[in-house]
């Protein structure tokens, strides 16, 4: 994954970057079991999206539900790509003011191509 170089990693979780601005960030974990895609559609149901961006074997991206808390609207991306053992997952939180055009270039460098 890049993320723009003016974003900052957060000090307590070197593997969330966040925009200047807070109103972005982004965090990529590994996860050592499952397959990155395609998945069926009873998989992609348990995580109930807003929409299927994608389902395919160069990756899984999911427009999830927006969450409010503490009257602030968040959406999530989440994105599986596969990665030399098992699959690299991506989520992206976007906030008011959230730049979706950078963000989706953030998204496609973790897709293999």
């Amino acid at each position: 994954m890049a993320v723009p170089p003016d974003w900052k990693a957060n000090q307590f979780l070197p593997f969330q970057f966040e925009d200047p601005k807070g109103s972005s960030s982004a965090m990529l974990v590994n996860e050592t079991n499952g397959s990155a895609g395609p998945w069926s559609d009873a998989v992609i149901q348990a995580f109930k999206p807003e929409k299927v961006v994608e389902n395919s074997a160069r990756r899984v991206f999911l427009i999830d539900r927006p969450t409010s808390f503490l009257n602030q609207t968040t959406r999530s991306w989440s994105v599986w790509a596969p990665a030399a053992k098992g699959n690299c997952h991506l989520t992206v939180a976007l906030k008011k003011g959230a730049d979706e055009d950078l963000l989706r270039k953030v998204v496609d460098t973790l897709s293999r191509k």
